[in-house]
């Protein structure tokens, strides 16, 4: 099964950038490109183990614009 599902939203900024989720969100919004975004219900950070995107929002509190991956 897939943890990635195509988003609602639209934005002009980079692939890789964090959309900020609401408050309540269980998924991180993510840019992927001609102006698409992405759900991620799961995400594994380098070097650790595989996690929910809500723990993951929880420890990292990424902001608006924050980058996933390599710079």
């Amino acid at each position: 099964s897939s943890d990635v599902c195509s988003s609602d939203l639209s934005t002009n900024l980079a692939p890789g950038s964090v959309l900020m989720p609401a408050k309540d969100a269980q998924t991180m919004v993510i840019a992927v490109g001609n102006g698409e975004t992405v759900d991620l219900t799961e995400v594994q950070p380098a070097g650790k183990n595989r996690m929910n995107a809500l723990d993951f929002l929880r420890g990292r509190r990424p902001q608006e614009g924050d980058f996933l991956g390599k710079a």
